[in-house]
């Protein structure tokens, strides 16, 4: 008789749901709609004849639905106040409270997205995480308490606590803890990435040409930096294993680079840094008085131990050559009369004009002082010549008894 019971108590059970498109289970739990189910105390009990497609399990889930579609609440007070948000997932209790009309949203873990009213395509997962977004969309909250005091919209935190106090919009944040900054912070609406620490990116494929870091904007100009440089190269200097920064503004075919320049300089209103041009030239400092013939420009000078110049074959020595033609004295001071400088170096416009040329002004020095060496002998040999005439008069006066 017993068997024959439950049989019948659940055959007419299978009837009865098999007969309504709304099945409900619990005290006050609504019935109306279409496939709805509804378990657990006063769950979806203000649903309309319009709300449909709804899944709410538990005391007081959905319990303010009326005509929201497509919502799935699961756990006490989970999505409680929802009156037409549609297309919400809320697990976990009390998630998505005091959600009225959000929607898109899909909320995971105790009271997580708790407060919000008319948010919508918002993801939070875990405990107390988005609790206090209202009105903010977008968001993508992952870990517990991720997105705390969250109020905007197209924010990402991911971690424990992360963005814990931001209020802003656009904002990233990965981070472990709620206290200090954020280990990953970042602003959407201005394409910033900030690394509040170390950074340290290793090469894990080949040895060869590998770039470890490439950074490219939307116009194709790149920056690499490559750990090891293979046999191509990137560049007519880089040699098999220099470790390089190249970059590109991508004007050439191929992505050469063609005018712009490198610049490593501080983020400040002054003219301190190096500047690395297309065509190989290297300017430290303000480079507006720069001239474009030489290599290396240094605003201010150089302090430096020692400069090497290159060898030469045209050193002065030449000077004490038999065939070479000294001036007389009487020349130059013609010369110095007329020009008002020495023969064979610059003048004083000269060097205002253009400047001083070390290896050539230091040459025209060497010159001279071997030429004033050549001048000094010869006027010693006329002063040994006097005085030997001296003398010899002195012995001719002896002699005579003088």
């Amino acid at each position: 008789m017993k068997n024959f019971t439950i049989f019948l108590f659940a055959f007419l059970l299978c009837f009865t749901l098999g007969a309504q498109s709304t099945t409900n289970l619990g005290v006050d739990s609504g019935s109306n709609g279409n496939h709805n189910t509804l378990i657990g105390y006063k769950s979806g009990e203000n649903i309309t004849s319009t709300g449909n497609l709804n899944t709410f399990l538990g005391s007081y889930a959905g319990n303010a639905n009326n005509y929201g579609d497509y919502n799935t609440f699961i756990g006490v007070n989970a999505g409680k106040f929802n009156t037409s948000g549609y297309n919400n997932t809320f697990l976990g209790g009390s998630t998505g409270r005091d959600n009225t009309t959000g929607k898109l949203n899909t909320f995971l873990g105790r009271n997580a997205g708790m407060n919000n009213e008319t948010g919508q395509n918002n993801i939070f997962l875990g405990v107390y995480t988005g609790i206090n977004n209202k009105t903010g969309s977008n968001n993508t909250f992952l870990g517990t308490d991720a997105g705390h005091y969250s109020t905007g919209s197209g924010n990402v935190s991911i971690g424990y606590k992360a963005g814990y106090y931001e209020t802003g919009s656009n904002k990233l944040h990965i981070n472990n803890t709620y206290s200090g900054l954020s280990l990953v912070y970042g602003d959407f609406s201005t394409d910033e990435l900030t690394i509040n620490g170390t950074f340290e990116v290793n090469d894990v494929a080949s040895n060869t040409n590998e770039k470890v870091a490439h950074f490219q904007d939307s116009d194709e100009r790149r920056l690499f930096f490559v750990p090891k440089v293979g046999n191509a190269g990137y560049n007519y200097l880089s040699e098999t294993n220099d470790v390089g920064i190249f970059w590109s503004d991508a004007v050439a075919a191929g992505d050469k680079n063609q005018s712009a320049a490198l610049v490593i300089a501080p983020h400040a209103y002054s003219d301190a840094g190096i500047r690395l041009t297309a065509d190989g030239k290297a300017q430290i400092g303000d480079v507006s008085t720069a001239s474009n013939d030489y290599k290396l420009f240094v605003e201010k000078g150089i302090l430096t131990e020692e400069i090497l110049v290159e060898s030469t074959n045209d050193w002065p020595d030449y000077v004490f050559e038999n065939d070479y033609k000294i001036k007389t004295l009487k020349e130059v001071e013609s010369f110095i009369k007329t020009n008002g400088h020495l023969p064979n170096t610059p003048n004083a416009k000269d060097i205002a004009e253009n400047g001083l040329r070390l290896k050539e002004t230091t040459f025209n020095q060497q010159e001279k002082i071997e030429e004033l060496f050549l001048y000094i002998i010869e006027m010693n040999k006329k002063v040994k010549e006097l005085e030997d005439k001296l003398n010899n008069q002195d012995v001719t006066k002896s002699t005579k008894g003088e």
